[in-house]
């Protein structure tokens, strides 16, 4: 997400070209997450495609995890 919201328009401006804005489409949650309220939270999640995109999320999150 760092590089999505701060490197890639960073490197895209210094080379002299417009960042586009990124894709969106509409994905089913494949889980439940309660979060506090007002708080953006990003999760590690796999798009299943089997019928419609579900996202499912990985067993094992946290912010040290990079694979």
């Amino acid at each position: 997400m760092t590089f999505v919201t701060i490197a890639r328009p960073l490197i895209l401006k210094l080379a002299g070209a417009a960042p586009a804005p990124p894709e969106l489409f509409p994905v089913s949650a494949g889980f439940a997450h309660r979060k506090k309220p007002g708080r953006r939270e990003y999760l590690r999640a796999s798009l299943d495609r089997g019928s419609g995109l579900v996202a499912m999320k990985y067993p094992r999150d946290g912010s040290a995890i990079l694979s």
